[in-house]
């Protein structure tokens, strides 16, 4: 299980699946990331464990080579993007709260699990 900063990583489920750069097809082998956008109401609780509920909003992917991929995230706060292997910044934002940004690898035939833990109260993410 990863963690980005304050954010809990989880297994996701539903598949929206988007491959390559800009809506095209990806080359060569892929890898699979998915996720959760999450936010609480208030501060975090002592154990740290927060009743979460799921937030639309947009995760955007960038290659080295400055190519995007952008995934929408409806109500249930699911995503799942099929990317080509490398290094990419992922960019998870919530909608009405400030994004969260992670250098992230896609591996070949693996997947990789990015939930972002956001605040109602402060605005704040992961």
């Amino acid at each position: 299980m990863r963690t980005l900063g304050g954010t809990v990583l989880s297994v996701a489920g539903v598949a929206l699946i988007v491959a390559g750069c800009s809506g095209g097809t990806a080359a060569g082998p892929t890898g699979t990331v998915q996720g959760r956008l999450l936010a609480y109401p208030g501060p975090m609780p002592s154990n740290g464990k927060p009743p979460a509920n799921p937030v639309a909003g947009t995760v955007t992917f960038t290659d080295k080579s400055g190519h995007t991929v952008t995934v929408t995230v409806g109500a249930s706060g699911r995503f799942t993007v099929r990317l080509a292997a490398g290094n990419y910044t992922a960019l998870l934002a919530p909608t009405r709260l400030a994004p969260a940004r992670e250098n992230i690898r896609v591996q070949a035939n693996r997947t990789l699990t990015i939930n972002v833990l956001c605040s109602w109260d402060s605005g704040d993410c992961g």
